[in-house]
């Protein structure tokens, strides 16, 4: 069976199972809580114009270029987003989606708290 085969099994059987699944209690351990989950950064952005405490300008999105109070500024991707739970200062990393679906197939994000095997 293929890996996307076994997701969606898995995905169907989490869907009958689960009541609510807190996003925030995920958000706030991926974020607050990084250092924990193995991540160095939590809401610094991996990809961004290297500024500030967040590196995270609104103004410029990944991968773009904006002249900005008569400079251009660039927002450029780390070299190693596996130790960020931001990406771009707006949506999570892989590595952050991963503590995520692992934490819920666990059950740490359910109630009723279950555990879902997966096989």
């Amino acid at each position: 069976m293929t890996k996307l085969g076994t997701f969606e099994r898995c995905f169907h059987k989490l869907a009958l199972k689960f009541r609510t699944i807190s996003w925030y209690g995920f958000l706030y351990i991926s974020f607050f809580f990084y250092f924990n989950a193995g991540l160095k950064y939590g809401t610094v952005a991996c990809c961004g114009n290297r500024g500030g405490r967040s590196n995270f300008n609104p103004q410029v999105f990944c991968g773009r270029t904006k002249f900005i109070n008569g400079q251009n500024l660039t927002a450029l991707a780390c070299d190693d987003p596996e130790n960020y739970a931001s990406w771009d200062g707006v949506h999570t990393t892989e590595a952050a989606n991963k503590i995520t679906v692992d934490g819920i197939f666990r059950g740490d994000f359910t109630d009723p708290h279950f555990e879902i095997q997966c096989s």
